[in-house]
């Protein structure tokens, strides 16, 4: 995967592009060295490319290779690091590399420190040490003796250290002057405005955009500001009369998906308090302080902290008079049921689709009627006017493609419209006709816009009900409410079975995992050959009972095919092998993936299907796909070996194993 855009706030995009080299931004660093300068260093780049650019400014990262001092140039095999020697003390100062690569100049990466400003803070240490202790001759002190050295160092190193931190907090607390503070700072307080920053404006534009934002915000509800607009509104002068302000009880602004604060030991909390942990939302059942009430992390509940889960269709983003959840809506497929009566709610501490932990929050939508209904969300009003004076107040605001202009520049990468089609700018070009030059592409995707829709059903999992359909779409429609497209998304019954090994039944932490079920999924974990057991490690592991031994167990998935994944923690003994068992018949037949190798055993006899590319270590996450006669191994993620084989091609067991 190779970086193949960052924006000027340095938010990094990747994705495969064979024409862009890879550089590893995250070893782009620069920190102040001393007083003298501060240090840039980086790994160069992998891949093709012509020539290399260091870029620095002081408004914000250099957006070309032309917006700043140009510090260095050179062909590829370009030094490893920089001192910037003229940086100015106790600003902030951005760097940009910049790679050439068919003749364009394109950013790789950026960087950002704060040069430590000198506060003469070594002198006033120094200073306020007594004489005697500053000069130093052998065991004797005279008036002309060689000053200590010893002691110079340490103090150095103090007054350096205070004139650090003297500058960062005079950093902060400059924080609010947008002239000066960092250039995230001002894309946070742009935001926290609703000012429109477009993307691709130099960082001194945006900065004046947001200064600019500030002062209309601060005039926004002043007295002198409504009697302005009256004024200019009915083209008389008025006089405002203060009353009380009517706020309502909870700021219509909340967000529709509420977040929690941290649990913090510091604090006293009272009945009702909602808080999360690592994995979990909690709520306090008794007032509770410190460590010692401190709510368990596990999903389990004690005497002051109960896991919290809730569905409410009233929160602060309920509308009474549309039925919605900011603009989510009900609606009935079925007739005779009314679209009243499905009703938009917001699910809190569900579990996360992708993590499992429960503190993610949903939208669910119930179908309140006493009979079966075909029902669905959706963020549109119920009867778009087509009346282009009226606008849509719900669902999402697609980017615009703009027009094409003969005498306007277009970075690579951007779109515009002509003659009723998109096209996309391979490299910079100005004056170049989309559909007549080679600096321009006929567009098919639209990168700006990324969308992912996921459907659960809320039925037990192995129960009919799993498969109950759910169908996840997206209808597009333009400005005047006219429908452009639907895409549709497949529906299948939740088949996931997961086990952390993080519970266990009873009292026994090192019960064995034959019997077992899986927390996930309810299936029944079997012993082929004993000998595998839970241990008592928090994380949750399953080792042997005894490392000397074999020790294979296995859960019936139902299904041959199949993707199996496990974490290795740690390497087994000396002379024995750990891994994921597929498709076993029985104890003498099976396929399994090792550290090392896909193998196959038939009647006992262990044949080696495919050797990885790279073998597996503690702590990495061997994952095998079955489908069909293909297995396809990857580690990490990163695939490693792949192999066809019809051995036990029905079998439906899967599981692990410890053994020769």
């Amino acid at each position: 995967m190779a970086v193949y855009r960052v924006d000027q706030y340095g938010r990094t995009y990747y994705g495969p592009n064979p024409e862009v080299p890879s550089f590893d931004e995250t070893t782009f660093t620069a920190y102040s060295v001393g007083y003298e300068g501060i240090y840039l260093g980086w790994r160069n780049p992998a891949g093709d490319y012509e020539g290399f650019r260091l870029v620095a400014s002081m408004s914000g990262y250099p957006r070309t290779s032309a917006d700043g001092e140009l510090l260095m140039e050179t062909g590829v095999g370009a030094p490893v690091f920089h001192v910037h020697a003229d940086a100015v003390p106790g600003a902030f100062h951005y760097y940009a590399i910049f790679l050439e690569i068919n003749g364009v100049w394109l950013r790789a990466g950026t960087a950002s420190t704060l040069h430590v400003r000198d506060y003469s803070m070594v002198r006033w240490f120094w200073e306020r040490i007594p004489i005697h202790h500053r000069l130093l001759q052998g065991a004797n002190l005279t008036v002309d003796a060689d000053s200590n050295e010893t002691l110079l160092r340490l103090i150095s190193m103090l007054g350096y250290s205070m004139d650090r931190l003297r500058t960062s907090m005079q950093a902060a607390l400059d924080a609010t002057d947008l002239r000066t503070t960092h250039i995230t700072t001002v894309t946070h307080r742009a935001a926290s405005l609703g000012a429109s920053v477009p993307e691709g404006i130099t960082a001194d534009q945006a900065r004046v955009i947001t200064i600019d934002s500030a002062y209309l915000a601060s005039e926004r509800g002043h007295p002198s500001a409504m009697r302005a607009a009256a004024r200019a509104a009915s083209g008389w002068d008025v006089t405002l009369r203060v009353t009380p302000n009517l706020l309502p009880s909870y700021d219509m602004a909340e967000q529709l998906n509420p977040s929690f604060p941290e649990w913090d030991a510091s604090i006293r909390y009272i009945v009702g308090t909602v808080v999360r942990t690592d994995l979990h939302l909690y709520r306090c059942i008794v007032a509770a302080y410190g460590f010692d009430q401190a709510p368990p992390g596990n999903g389990s509940n004690n005497t002051w902290w109960t896991v919290h889960s809730a569905v409410d269709d009233r929160t602060v983003a309920w509308d009474s008079a549309l039925l919605t959840q900011h603009g989510w809506r009900g609606v009935s497929h079925t007739g005779g049921v009314a679209n009243a009566l499905i009703v938009p709610k917001v699910g809190i501490g569900v579990p996360h689709p992708i993590t499992g932990d429960r503190d993610a929050n949903c939208l669910t939508i119930h179908n309140t009627h006493s009979g079966t209904a075909d029902i669905a969300a959706v963020s549109l009003p119920d009867n778009p006017t087509g009346n282009p004076l009226v606008p849509i107040g719900y669902g999402i605001m697609l980017p615009r493609v703009t027009e094409w202009a003969v005498d306007s520049t277009y970075e690579a990468e951007r779109l515009v419209a002509h003659r009723g089609q998109v096209w996309r700018a391979t490299r910079t070009t100005t004056g170049k006709r989309p559909s007549t030059h080679p600096s321009w592409v006929r567009n098919s995707t639209d990168p700006r816009l990324r969308l992912t829709l996921s459907g659960y059903t809320h039925q037990a999992h192995g129960t009919a009900q799993a498969a109950t359909a759910v169908v996840p779409y997206v209808t597009w429609f333009d400005e005047y409410g006219k429908l452009i497209g639907t895409a549709t998304a497949s529906s299948t019954a939740d088949t996931r079975v997961l086990d952390t090994w993080t519970t266990y039944p009873g009292t026994n932490a090192l019960a064995p995992l034959n019997g077992r079920t899986t927390e996930f999924g309810g299936k029944a974990w079997e012993d082929i050959v004993p000998g595998l057991q839970r241990d008592s490690h928090v994380d949750g592991v399953v080792r042997p009972s005894s490392g000397n031994t074999r020790a294979v167990s296995v859960i019936n998935y139902g299904a041959a095919n199949a993707t199996l994944a496990t974490t290795l923690a740690t390497a087994p003994e000396a002379g024995k092998k750990q891994g994921l068992v597929l498709r076993l018949s029985d104890a003498s037949n099976y396929l399994r993936a090792t550290r090392t190798a896909l193998e196959k055993v038939v009647a006992g006899v262990v044949t080696q299907l495919a050797t990885y590319a790279t073998a597996a270590a503690d702590g990495d996450r061997l994952t095998v796909k079955v489908q069909g006669n293909n297995y396809t191994v990857m580690i990490n993620g990163t695939q490693v070996a792949t192999a066809t084989d019809s051995h036990n091609a029905t079998a439906t067991k899967f599981g692990i194993a410890v053994e020769a």
